[in-house]
């Protein structure tokens, strides 16, 4: 059974740093679907991330293996949804469960805003257990491409407040995994989810009429992994392990300058 494998960080760039480099020291070995014999061999396990400022800079590790342009774009996606033609979103997910869309139609005509009942959850009972999301649809997914190829990555949100020293409300995100690339998608989850997050601390601050603060995030994978071709950009990453802060990580603020986004 591929080992289970905790990391604690303080931000999201020195979790994930620390998670990959975990995941080569100690995972399982992995072939992929594409894995031939004679070529580099990739690594599986079942991790816990855990970030202590889930929305603290410098949030950007600068290993992300798209463009910038794609990863703040990303960003927009969690937020606001997609115009690109894909069955689903997360976003959709969240505020229109169960409008789902198949070759241009809709297969289930229930629409349901699972964020805006959680946010309203915990409005009204700060210490609700019950602010929670799901992102599967076995009417819809099960079904799609034989063997459910387009399931969610994502399954599970779940929101929890707690108060701080300062007696202060701090916003807490636990969310579930079936499996995901460790190297290609991983960062770019937690980086677009760090912002739902702030968007949703921000709308708990209106609605409760005092300042709610975001705090830590707590990210299960059932299934954490690289392929045997990231076997390069493995290596790359883990030679850059030893560098200072500052030429592996960038704060949102250098992301924007990147892409020229004012």
């Amino acid at each position: 059974m591929k080992p289970t494998i905790i990391v604690t960080g303080k931000t999201i760039a020195s979790t994930w740093e620390e998670a990959l480099l975990k995941l080569h020291n100690e995972g399982k070995d992995y072939p992929g679907r594409y894995w031939t014999e004679g070529t580099p061999i990739g690594k599986q396990c079942h991790m816990i991330m855990r970030v202590e400022d889930f929305c603290g800079e410098p949030r950007v590790h600068k290993g992300f293996t798209c463009t910038p342009e794609d990863l703040w774009d990303y960003r927009r996606e969690i937020l606001e949804g997609s115009t690109r033609a894909w069955s689903y979103t997360y976003e959709s997910r969240m505020v229109h469960w169960g409008l789902n869309k198949k070759d241009g139609y809709i297969v289930n005509d229930d629409d349901i805003n699972q964020l805006e009942y959680a946010i309203d959850c915990l409005v009204r009972k700060p210490d609700s257990h019950k602010a929670v999301l799901t992102l599967g649809d076995p009417r819809s997914d099960s079904v799609r491409g034989g063997a459910g190829t387009h399931i969610p990555c994502l399954r599970h949100v779940s929101l929890e407040l707690e108060k701080n020293k300062d007696n202060k409300y701090v916003l807490n995100m636990f969310t579930h995994w079936r499996a995901r690339n460790s190297v290609h998608a991983s960062f770019n989850n937690m980086f677009g989810l760090s912002f739902l997050m702030e968007s949703i601390a921000s709308k708990l601050t209106i609605q409760m009429k005092e300042e709610i603060l975001t705090g830590s995030y707590i990210d299960q994978s059932d299934d954490f992994h690289y392929n045997g071709k990231d076997s390069f950009f493995m290596e790359s990453f883990i030679k850059q392990y030893s560098r200072p802060a500052e030429e592996k990580y960038w704060t949102t603020a250098q992301l924007k300058d990147a892409i020229g986004d004012d």
